[in-house]
This record gives C-alpha cells, sequence and structure tokens, in this order.
C-alpha cells in the first residue's frame, strides 16, 4: 500500500465436479504479492461447479480475474 501498487491478475484452473480448483496457474499478473495472493484464493476457494443436463460435471481452463485497487 505504501507504493501505491494496484494490478490486474489473472488466474486459470480446472474445477472438478465437486467444485475444487486443480492446477491452477497465473497467466498474468506483474507483482508477485499479488500473484500468490491470487493464487491462493483460486485454490482455496469452493465453486459451483458446471451443470449439464442437471448433473455437475468438470469444468476445464476456468478463468478468475482479480483486481487488486487502492481507494
Amino acid at each position: 500500500m505504501k507504493q501505491q501498487l494496484e494490478d490486474n491478475v489473472s488466474v486459470h484452473c480446472d474445477i472438478d465436479a465437486e467444485g475444487h480448483a486443480h492446477s491452477c496457474h497465473v497467466t498474468q499478473g506483474h507483482y508477485m504479492e499479488f500473484n500468490q495472493t491470487a493464487l491462493l484464493y483460486a485454490e482455496r476457494d469452493i465453486y459451483h461447479p458446471a451443470l449439464q443436463n442437471g448433473k455437475a460435471v468438470p469444468s476445464p481452463d476456468f478463468r478468475l480475474h482479480i483486481n487488486f485497487i487502492i481507494e
């Protein structure tokens, strides 16, 4: 915060049918601290899996975008 840094971080993951993320990696981001925070969040969050014919299915290549903004 002292440096007034902001960034947009993109994380790609595979989401399984239970809503858990796997194989997450940062695809965009300029600062290691923001990248690590976004990656940790993506790996620990529980998602609502996609539905196909009313059944939960995996979602490969899920993309999450997190904006770190100082207000």
